[in-house]
């Protein structure tokens, strides 16, 4: 549902805690766009700070492309394509008042 930079905050802003989703997928020219071959739901409550979700989430990307990759190889997953006509996120920027 979410694409490109930023998107658990996104996820969260838009009040979505318990979809935030991880995915590894197939790369082409277009930002994440390309076929999906896994997904992993997290949910984003019992979590009081975005670093700390960002901290759980980061360790669990070199076990999802291992598996990805093996289960591409011994075909326990198959690619699917993406619907490419969704919003995509790139940075959400935090303007702080200066004095």
């Amino acid at each position: 549902m979410y694409k490109g930079m930023d998107t658990t905050e996104a996820t969260i802003l838009e009040g979505h805690f318990n979809s935030i989703t991880l995915t590894t997928h197939l790369m082409n020219k277009n930002v994440d766009s390309g076929p999906i071959i896994s997904k992993y739901l997290f949910s984003a409550d019992g979590y009081s700070k975005i670093g700390t979700i960002f901290n759980e989430v980061s360790s669990l990307f070199p076990f999802m492309l291992i598996d990805s990759y093996l289960g591409l190889c011994s075909k326990r997953y198959e690619i699917i394509d993406q619907n490419n006509k969704l919003l995509s996120y790139y940075i959400l920027i935090n303007f702080k008042k200066t004095q």
